[in-house]
C-alpha cells in the first residue's frame, strides 16, 4: 500500500478529484486540530466532503483524517488527564465517522518524554478501541516521525496501530 498527506491547503494546487488514486491506496487528510478550548477544528480549505467523495469513487482507496501535524504542541496539554484522553479520542472518532472517513491518523508531532508517552498511549489507546467499537475495517495508524520520538513510546500500544509512518 501507498499513502500519502493531502493537506487542506492541497485543494488550491491539486482539486481532490485529480489525486493519483491509481498510485495511492491510503489518504491521510491533513490536519484536525484542538484549539486552546478543546475544540476540534478543521484545517483552513479541507474541503472534508468533497475529497472524501473523490478518493472513495476509487474502488478500495481509503481516506483517514489526520489529527496534529507539525509545530502543533497542544496534544499534551489535549491529554493532560485519562479522562481528557478519552473524551479528545470521542471527538475524534465521532469527527470521522460523521464525516465519511475510514479512520484516523495520530500525528503527534513535538516534544516527547517519558509523561508525554504516557498520555500519547492512552490517546492512542482510547482511539484504537473506539474505531474497533465502531465497527470492521476501520483503520487506525501512527505518525511517528523520528527515533527520538519513538524511543519513548511502548511498543505493544504501537503495534495495535493499522500501520506506523
Amino acid at each position: 500500500e501507498v499513502g500519502g498527506y493531502y493537506p487542506g491547503y492541497g485543494v488550491k494546487g491539486l482539486p481532490p478529484e485529480k489525486i493519483d488514486l491509481d498510485t495511492y491506496d491510503l489518504i491521510y487528510h491533513a490536519f484536525l486540530r484542538f484549539d486552546r478550548d478543546g475544540k476540534l477544528q478543521p484545517d483552513d480549505g479541507l474541503e472534508i466532503a468533497r475529497t472524501v467523495k473523490a478518493v472513495h469513487a476509487k474502488p478500495g482507496r481509503k481516506i483517514l483524517i489526520s489529527v496534529g501535524g507539525g509545530n502543533y504542541n497542544i496534544m499534551p496539554t489535549v491529554c493532560e488527564t485519562p479522562e481528557k484522553a478519552d473524551q479528545a479520542a470521542a471527538k475524534i472518532v465521532e469527527f470521522a465517522l460523521q464525516n465519511g472517513y475510514d479512520g484516523v491518523d495520530l500525528d503527534w508531532e513535538g516534544d516527547m518524554n517519558k509523561v508525554n508517552a504516557e498520555r500519547f498511549k492512552t490517546i492512542a489507546d482510547a482511539i484504537r478501541k473506539r474505531l474497533d467499537d465502531a465497527g470492521p475495517g476501520k483503520l487506525f495508524t501512527i505518525t511517528v516521525g523520528a527515533e527520538w520520538f519513538v524511543r519513548h513510546l511502548d511498543k505493544e500500544m504501537l503495534n495495535r496501530a493499522d500501520r506506523i509512518i
